[in-house]
């Protein structure tokens, strides 16, 4: 990854921001981006070497994406 890359938990956190948007605003469009924004960064953390991702953040990233979906449910 390049120094001007994003990380792959920064993605992620902003993926589940703009999927918590999508989701009040109920637009299906974004919905779909966010979602399809958030399974990349998934992909991407998971292939972090190992301790390379820090617990306490992966687990409140966790923790909102349980959350959104709630608003989904």
């Amino acid at each position: 990854m390049s120094a001007t890359a994003c990380h792959p938990l920064d993605a992620l956190e902003a993926a589940l921001a703009a999927e918590r948007q999508a989701l009040l605003d109920h637009d299906v469009e974004a919905l779909l981006r966010s979602t399809q924004d958030k399974a990349i960064a998934l992909r991407q953390a998971e292939a972090l070497p190992a301790g390379a991702a820090e617990h306490a953040r992966v687990s409140a990233l966790a923790e909102i994406n349980r959350a959104n979906g709630i608003l989904l449910a």
